[in-house]
């Protein structure tokens, strides 16, 4: 075994001096991470462990997935963590308490998934400010599903903090664990001189044609050359006898195992099964569940003698985890059935979990006592927020129940939690089986539900929709409460959808539903149909609703259950400029959401949150809640709020002039969108090409892009306020000379913004009128623009119309009018950080015949980047490192960090001075008219 390491590492030097250089990055202050993967037996495991070995400097935290243990929630992450839960204390407390309940320390205590994840990742930068922290994970694939979230969450966000990650992962999985964004090491066979080597390292001699031969048909897989060295003979390792076909490499390596195993005495056989059946592998365990089989500890000798196993520090280590799969594997069904019940009935005092699992591998009939065990294991792992393990555990229970309703209703929740965790095909396997097993009405239309959240997500929100609205039918009249809920649910589907004209049929019905019912669904439903009102513009309508049903929106039950709906509140309020009530809602709705852990309202409102501060002219706040929004929906939620996410981002990045990075975030969100049927956001993200195309300017691709818009947007939104681009359309129509279908475009701009009343629209009409009038009405245009500009605190927008104006001006040579609305308009764009739109105001002063104004209007927000402008953020408004490492779900080092860059960006060298440095009046006038 010792010889088969030493062979892995022959040939490996720029491999060893790769992952030593994670090491070194953490050693200077820098989180360090790399994946290494490769096939079985290439060396994974013997790369890590001799990098592990030489960091004496390090506090070394290690664990090694177990297939047996991959249902076991927190499985992995106790083991690993084992070394630092003294440290726990340290924690804040909704971290400390959370991750102690994940973890079975903390009975009773529902887990706040978030939370949990931010105490792995503060208790490791706890660990690592006393010393640097090497955390090492092989067969992570193997690793229960629930670790694996918060060890990558950890991964990702420990920034400045000295850990080093080395994660070992096997090809060949059917399901491989999310690691995107994570440097790798795709580790090959060993070279030809290194393979000659290894399979000489026994001492027998090797004729150099057989050592080629046997490289080749290995790959140069260092388990596989030991295999083979150990199972030829000295003979056919000289070249003086054939070589067997086909070598055992591959699967047959697996069979080469188990044909060792199969010549070892009964008894051993018997005992390898067992401990291959065991989920924890200590010497306690095995040794208790031997006793119940009659047989003794040292019926394990043989194995350990062959080299297959290993009996040290109370527990039984394998030679590699093929040799434990071979023995499973190639068990039959009645010894493995065997081995199970003898764990089950070896000690009582063994966690139930445990318990349960054996007893249901045991298990030759349906037995509604384990499938009741299996059910008590699921509401556990609910509990911990282990929902993988929950449904797995539903799944099993499910199968071994004898009742056909109640199995049904097991296959249900089964479904409901893979559908939370994206097990998609998992879900609807499930669904399906409970359908054929009950037809109960209410069961089904909980099915159909969870159904539809699984089409939505996975882009048929057509068939959500119907499938939503027929169960509501079979409901209507029995269950009117519940068949208005389910088509609020439809509403929902429709809205991804971007049907508008079904959206409003839908919502009217809920809401005429609901109102049967009244209370809380007649709220909700008011709040949906409302958002169709805003986008048809019939703005009194929904003013009307918002202010009889509106505080339905800020209320925690809602925007739990339903994020969508209370995210679109704020968004209409936005549309309609009711700024200071779309930031009341998203400030509490962001708040409680971090308290709660509650990922999937976070990153709604902090999209939303994105958009509103963007249009107040607050681009780095805007920057830091969008990309936020992105980084917690690509690793936690995807599908369609990571494409919304994205959407907002291009937006923003688009103001800020970082075109490229803007051009690929909207790609992204369109293609992401175009695959799930999502028109209603891909409206969002041709809308950010748009601003980013407007802003070079580039009109023909201004035009390109909103004509694509035109068909899913423009036939059912009639609030000019809701995606800001109609402005866009005239203006690049009027560029391409496309006079006639520009002015038919401004005419239309116009008449809805007389019907919705909108500030912007009436300011954005009079400077596309401007645009077209003629030399002696061009000024009373712009002016009445101004005058509407000055009713709203949309900074951008009013630059926008000074820049024009200031053009305007100066092609008819009224150099010191234009010199006044061009230096206004410059000194806008700089202070809100948009590059291009502020090189083309400094151009057009230049062609005045005047300099750019000076560096003073530069806001000090854009010299900071989004994750600094985060941090600022939190700490100007009182927050200590802790509080706001907390609040970010990010380390305290990490907050330091980047506080300490934005003091030396900013040339400030307190809070004091911060505040006052980041006081810009752009901005600081906008967030007053804003809250006020």
């Amino acid at each position: 075994m010792i010889t088969t390491m030493v062979g892995q590492l022959l040939g490996r030097q720029s491999e060893l001096a790769r992952l030593q250089q994670v090491l070194d990055d953490a050693r200077h202050g820098e989180r360090g991470a790399l994946v290494v993967r490769g096939v079985p037996g290439v060396g994974k495991t013997a790369l890590i462990t001799a990098v592990a070995s030489g960091a004496q400097d390090f506090l070394i935290l290690t664990v090694t997935g177990i297939q047996s243990e991959s249902d076991l929630p927190f499985s992995a992450l106790t083991s690993l963590l084992a070394p630092v839960l003294d440290r726990l204390d340290r924690l804040p407390s909704v971290q400390a308490a959370s991750l102690r309940a994940a973890l079975g320390l903390l009975p009773d205590t529902q887990v706040q998934r978030l939370a949990c994840y931010a105490g792995v990742m503060t208790l490791l930068a706890d660990a690592a400010a006393r010393r640097p922290v090497l955390v090492v994970i092989d067969d992570f694939q193997w690793v229960d599903e629930s670790s694996q979230h918060a060890l990558l969450f950890a991964l990702r966000r420990l920034e400045s903090d000295p850990v080093a990650f080395l994660v070992a992962i096997r090809e060949g999985e059917r399901e491989q664990p999310r690691l995107t964004g994570v440097a790798e090491l795709r580790l090959a066979g060993l070279g030809e001189a290194a393979s000659h080597e290894l399979l000489r390292a026994g001492g027998r001699p090797v004729a150099d044609a057989v050592a080629t031969h046997v490289w080749a048909a290995t790959a140069g897989n260092p388990l596989a050359l030991a295999e083979v060295g150990r199972q030829l003979s000295g003979d056919q390792l000289a070249g003086l006898t054939p070589l067997s076909d086909p070598l055992p490499i591959g699967g047959a390596l697996m069979d080469a195992f188990a044909r060792r195993v199969r010549s070892m005495p009964a008894t051993t056989r018997q005992a390898l099964i067992l401990a291959a059946a065991s989920y924890t592998g200590s010497a306690t365990a095995v040794t208790s569940a031997l006793r119940v089989l009659g047989l003794p500890l040292i019926a394990l000798e043989a194995a350990e003698t062959a080299g297959l196993v290993r009996l040290e520090n109370g527990g039984l280590q394998w030679r590699h985890p093929l040799v434990r799969a071979a023995v499973y594997q190639r068990a039959s069904p009645r010894e493995r059935r065997a081995a199970h019940q003898a764990l089950a009935a070896a000690d009582e005092s063994a966690l139930a979990e445990h318990r349960a699992w054996h007893l249901a591998a045991a298990a030759v009939a349906p037995d509604e006592a384990v499938a009741g065990a299996l059910e008590q294991v699921a509401e556990e792992a609910v509990r911990r927020s282990a929902l993988a393990t929950a449904a797995h555990a539903l799944d099993r229970a499910a199968s071994l129940t004898p009742n056909e309703a109640e199995r049904a209703r097991r296959e249900v929740a089964a479904a409901e939690y893979a559908a939370a965790v994206g097990r998609w095909d998992e879900a609807t396997d499930l669904l399906d089986r409970s359908h054929q097993h009950s037809s109960d009405l209410l069961l089904r239309a909980q099915s159909e539900r969870i159904r539809a959240r699984v089409e939505i997500l996975r882009g048929t929100p057509a068939a959500a929709q119907g499938r939503l609205v027929a169960i509501a039918d079979r409901l209507e009249e029995t269950q009117p409460a519940l068949a208005a809920e389910i088509l609020t649910e439809a509403v929902v589907a429709h809205q991804v959808a971007g049907d508008r004209q079904a959206y409003t049929a839908i919502a009217s019905r809920a809401l005429a539903l609901a109102q049967r019912v009244g209370g809380r669904h007649e709220a909700v439903a008011a709040l949906v149909i409302a958002a169709a009102r805003v986008a048809h513009g019939e703005t009194e309508t929904a003013v009307e609703l918002y202010g009889q049903f509106g505080a339905a929106a800020a209320e925690p039950a809602l925007w739990h259950s339903a994020p969508e709906i209370s995210a679109m509140y704020a968004y209409c309020q936005m549309s309609l400029e009711n700024f200071a009530e779309a930031e009341r809602l998203l400030a509490a709705t962001i708040d409680g959401s971090r308290a709660a852990g509650s990922v999937r309202g976070l990153t709604y409102f902090l999209a939303q949150r994105g958009l509103l501060d963007l249009r107040l002219g607050r681009t780095a706040s805007a920057l830091a809640a969008a990309e936020e929004s992105v980084e917690l929906s690509r690793a936690m939620l995807e599908g369609a709020m990571l494409a919304y996410a994205l959407a907002v981002l291009a937006r923003v990045k688009a103001v800020l002039g970082q075109v490229q990075e803007s051009a690929e975030h909207a790609s992204e969100s369109i293609r992401m969108s175009q695959s799930m049927g999502a028109h209603g956001i891909e409206a969002h993200a041709l809308a950010a090409l748009s601003t980013l195309a407007v802003s070079i300017p580039d009109w023909e691709g201004v035009a390109r892009e909103l004509q694509r818009l035109h068909p899913t947007v423009v036939e059912w939104v009639h609030e000019p306020g809701w995606l800001h681009t109609d402005a866009d359309l005239v203006e690049a129509l009027f560029h391409t000379a496309d006079r006639g279908t520009a002015e038919a475009q401004l005419v239309e701009l116009e008449r809805r913004a007389a019907a919705t009343r909108g500030t912007w629209a009436h300011a954005v009409s009079a400077r596309c009128r401007g645009l077209f009038a003629a030399d002696d009405t061009y000024d009373e245009h712009f002016k009445r623009a101004l005058a509407w500009h000055s009713r709203a605190p949309l900074p951008l927008e009013r630059a926008r119309t000074e820049l024009l104006y200031g053009q305007q001006l100066r092609r008819r040579r009224r150099r010191s009018d234009a010199r006044a609305q061009l230096a206004s308009a410059s000194a806008t764009f700089h202070a809100l950080g948009a590059s291009v739109w502020a090189e083309r105001a400094d151009q057009e002063l230049a062609a005045a015949g005047y300099g750019p104004p000076g560096p003073a209007g530069a806001s000090p927000w854009a010299r900071l980047t989004a994750a600094e402008a985060r941090v600022v953020q939190v700490i100007v408004e009182g927050a200590t490192y802790q509080q706001a490492a907390a609040q970010l779900f990010v380390s305290p080092r990490t907050v330091e960090s980047h506080l300490r860059q934005a003091y030396r960006k900013l040339g400030v060298r307190s809070r004091a001075e911060l505040s006052r440095a980041l006081s810009v009046p752009a901005e600081r006038e906008a967030a007053s008219e804003a809250s006020g």
